[in-house]
Parts: structure tokens; sequence; C-alpha cells
């Protein structure tokens, strides 16, 4: 797999944690949810919402702000993760590998390996990045790959020794 699709499909765990987020809090009073969405709206939720008890204005403000909060903090790791953040992937990986761990503590096995799957696919886009990030790296858009770049500075070389 060449670096920018793998690139772009860690990024993409990035945008689903945040969409998913958003609908876990909008699925609040069901029993669905969906793993691979953040804990944190279901702790706040249960926080500021005991059980049995109707949804008060301030209650669903939190939960809301919570959850905007998450979505929007993974919204612009991803935003700066496609233009090639290392630290935006980082930090990705950090605080969804966190999530997992409450997951763990909950053992909520599912939720867990779903979560660890995602953190190998942007590690992958780490490396991506790392080799995206290096001097001479052309894009297949650009009209070249990394080795054709160093091929031609290979040719150049031996186009100059026959002069």
């Amino acid at each position: 797999m060449d670096a920018e699709s793998q690139l772009g499909r860690g990024c993409s765990w990035l945008l689903w944690i945040a969409g998913c987020t958003v609908v876990n809090a909008c699925m609040a009073a069901t029993n669905w949810r969906l793993v691979l969405g953040l804990s944190v709206p279901d702790i706040v939720s249960a926080l500021v919402h005991p059980a049995n008890t109707a949804y008060t204005f301030n209650s669903v403000a939190m939960i809301a702000a919570a959850t905007l909060g998450c979505s929007g903090a993974f919204l612009l790791l991803w935003y700066m993760a496609v233009r090639r953040s290392i630290a935006a992937l980082v930090v990705g990986i950090l605080l969804y590998s966190a999530d997992a761990a409450i997951y763990g503590f909950t053992q909520d096995w599912f939720a867990v390996a779903i979560h660890v799957w995602a953190i190998f696919s942007m590690v992958g886009a780490v490396k991506a990045c790392i080799e995206m990030n290096k001097p001479g790296y052309q894009t297949a858009a650009a009209g070249g790959t990394p080795t054709d770049a160093r091929s031609d500075v290979k040719s150049d070389a031996a186009d100059k020794s026959d002069l």
C-alpha cells in the first residue's frame, strides 16, 4: 500500500470517531451505541443525568458540550492529520488509547478490539506521514513516486558524466 492511501485510511478513523461520538449522544436515551464513538459523553451523561429521571436543560447542555468538545477535537485532529501533521496523529492515538482503556475498565472487549484496530491504522498513518514528510518525496499527483525522484537523481548524474 502506498503512503498516501495509508495516510488517508489512518486519518479517516479520526473523522469516524468524531461522527460516531455525535451519533452516540443523539442515541443517549436508548440502549444502542456505536463502539467506535468516544466514551467521554457517556460518562458525562451518567454523571449529570441520574437514572429514571427526565432530562433537564442543564444536563442536556452538559452532554452536548462534552459531545461537541470531543467531536470538535477529533475533527481538528483529522484536519491537521490529513495535512501530514504527525503530532495530530499521535495526539489522536493517545486520546483514543485512553478511551480504549475506559472501555477495558468496563470490560467491553468488543469496543476495545475496535479501538485497537483503529489505533493500529492510525499508527500506520504516522509511518506514512513520516515517509511523506521526508525531503524529495513526490506524490503521485505531482507526476511521480518517491522512487522516481531518486532514480532521476541517479540518471542526472549519469548524464553529466557522459558529457
